[in-house]
């Protein structure tokens, strides 16, 4: 338990050092930060700073409805960390593999690979299938997971969570949970 707080506060020290420059909201609980984000600039920008934090062996189970910019987010990610586009939404693929060369700044950073999965169309069982169990056991990839309450049971207790609500047409909230806080999974209901 011990080791489980100072891994949150790490996380969430390292998210207010990278993102200071956003509004931040942070209510005093280890396991939530948000951002307030103003613009499609701004949160490409804060997808870039959290690109430049992984290093390799993260699932980051991105959640929002339609449209409130979990794809965007995820395409950033992959441009800063050096993958080759185009980068499509994995909407009828369901997913998508993208091999970082040893010249990219995500290979520097130790990533070698990044999943981006759109569970919307699949359960649990189908991701099985799909090789799920290897992707989550690969060290050297990053896994980005979109809809991830269809596949809930598959999700493992170290993801990270990341909450996108749309406050107006340009502006977003961002919220960072890490594993231990994790809420009741509505995308099922």
């Amino acid at each position: 338990m011990f080791l489980s707080y100072l891994y949150t506060f790490s996380l969430v020290e390292n998210f207010v050092k990278l993102f200071g420059s956003f509004l931040l909201q942070y209510n005093g609980s280890m396991e939530n930060s948000t951002f307030i984000v103003d613009s499609l600039d701004a949160t490409l920008q804060y997808a870039r700073k959290f690109a430049s934090s992984l290093s390799g062996g993260e699932i980051i189970a991105l959640r929002g409805d339609l449209g409130a910019g979990k794809t965007t987010f995820s395409q950033e990610i992959l441009q800063t960390l050096g993958a080759a586009g185009p980068f499509t939404s994995p909407t009828f693929t369901i997913i998508k593999q993208y091999d970082l060369s040893d010249e990219s700044s995500g290979c520097a950073q130790g990533v070698r690979r990044v999943y981006h999965i759109d569970a919307y169309r699949v359960t649990d069982v189908d991701m099985v299938e799909l090789g799920w169990q290897e992707m989550v056991d690969d060290v050297q990839a990053v896994m980005l997971i979109e809809w991830p309450g269809k596949i809930a049971p598959l999700i493992p207790a170290r993801a990270q969570e990341i909450f996108f609500e749309t406050v107006s047409q340009t502006s977003r909230r961002i919220t960072l949970r890490d594993s231990s806080s994790r809420l009741v999974d509505t995308e099922r209901l």
